[in-house]
């Protein structure tokens, strides 16, 4: 017996965004945020936080632009420096004799430091602040190439895990048209005449030209999910949660009356009542057809598929399939963020690895394409759709039949 411990069917209404893009004709892109792993969307581990950047202008004009930024914030970085150096250094070796003579220990020496160098500090209050005005603007040249360089970075790491260019920006645009990104950071560079500008707003104004010459900008703009999309993304239950909406939403359309029965990131064990039930983690549960989707989303899905990387893939695999036996399951189908012809590749693998396996189970494996994705969603609620009405056209029959015969009964009693 298979019991239903947990699911994830509440949070399906935070993915409804991409369900709507679903089922449009130009706004499918959308849904390759669900192929793309949270851990990719990372801009730094300490933030944990899921980000998109989305780059205008051709990169490569500015390199030189960029490399002559830099030598002026050096340069002005100079001058700025050693003023303050000849100013403080003699002060702070003075500080520093007096501690040394006194015979105390590290910890109260720190404090005698601290406490001799603060007044000197405090004396110089105007050439810090000055330092700090004129430091804040020679150092903003080395800041503004510094974030569009990280950003810029950042985004060919995510291209080069899953999606080509196009499809990415593509992406970009049509999340945030459907508000499930907002922007939060902006850099411009101007390739011709190095003029620059720095933007933290969740709502930037965005000019196309250059105020000072009129050339087309250079620009990386940072975004971030919406905070109800982007712990899911984190989890990496979006796709499943997709999916399971997705489905429930077309069965309904096309089976009305069909009570269809989907859990999306559920937790279900194989026996009730023992104190030893083996839990089982299913991406999205389809008991009524004995079967579940799995979504495995790597983050590195364009690697070579090599013969190290085909071993782990196929053996964490079969360590899934082993699970789905234990359940009885008798279908299974894994939906991945691989190549087709990497996917190809697996699927046979996989095959060859089960081949010999007591039970049996039918799978397949389909790599990152949308509309493939859809498509093969649209098939698998036109399957379950008709065998909810044929069930419920047999069932009318049974009852008409039944009605009939009752009738035929009473007006031959009648009629004796």
């Amino acid at each position: 017996m298979v019991r239903i411990e947990k699911d994830s069917s509440e949070l399906e209404p935070e993915v409804r965004p991409l369900t709507d893009a679903a089922h449009t004709q130009q706004w499918k892109s959308a849904l390759n945020i669900l192929f793309l792993n949270g851990s990719v969307l990372q801009f730094s581990e300490e933030m944990g936080i899921p980000c998109l950047v989305t780059s205008t202008g051709p990169v490569e004009r500015i390199d030189r632009i960029m490399d002559l930024l830099l030598g002026k914030a050096t340069t002005n970085l100079y001058p700025l420096i050693v003023p303050l150096a000849r100013h403080f250094i003699p002060k702070v070796l003075l500080v520093l004799k007096r501690t040394e003579i006194t015979e105390v220990d590290e910890e109260r020496r720190v404090a005698i430091f601290v406490a001799g160098i603060l007044p000197e500090l405090e004396k110089s209050r105007r050439l810090l602040m000055k330092a700090v005005v004129d430091g804040a603007f020679t150092i903003s040249e080395m800041i503004a190439v510094g974030i569009f360089k990280s950003l810029n970075d950042f985004r060919n790491s995510q291209i080069h895990a899953a999606l080509d260019e196009g499809d990415y920006e593509e992406m970009v645009e049509a999340l945030q048209r459907l508000e499930v990104i907002q922007p939060r950071l902006q850099v411009s560079i101007c390739p011709k005449c190095a003029n620059f500008t720095v933007t933290i707003s969740n709502c930037p104004s965005i000019t196309e030209s250059c105020p000072k010459c009129g050339e087309g900008w250079v620009s990386e703009m940072l975004y971030t999910l919406k905070p109800s999309f982007d712990n899911l993304k984190m989890k990496n239950i979006d796709l499943p949660l997709f999916i399971s909406s997705y489905l429930r939403y077309i069965v309904s359309v096309k089976a009305p009356l069909a009570d269809f029965q989907i859990y999306p990131s559920a937790s279900v064990t194989t026996d009730q009542d023992s104190t030893s039930a083996k839990r089982v983690e299913l991406d999205v549960y389809l008991p009524q057809f004995n079967g579940c989707i799995e979504c495995k989303v790597y983050e590195d899905a364009f690697a070579p598929m090599t013969m190290n990387r085909m071993s782990s893939i196929t053996g964490r695999l079969i360590q899934k399939i082993e699970s789905y036996l234990a359940l009885g399951l008798e279908n299974v189908y894994f939906v991945t963020n691989l190549p087709d012809s990497s996917a190809d590749k697996v699927q046979t693998a996989l095959q060859n690895a089960i081949a010999n396996k007591e039970g049996s189970i039918e799978f397949g494996i389909s790599g990152v394409n949308v509309d493939s994705l859809l498509k093969w969603l649209n098939e698998i609620s036109s399957s379950i759709s008709d065998r909810f009405n044929s069930d419920l056209e047999l069932r009318f029959k049974e009852a008409m039949s039944e009605e009939s015969l009752s009738k035929n009964s009473q007006n031959l009693k009648l009629s004796q």
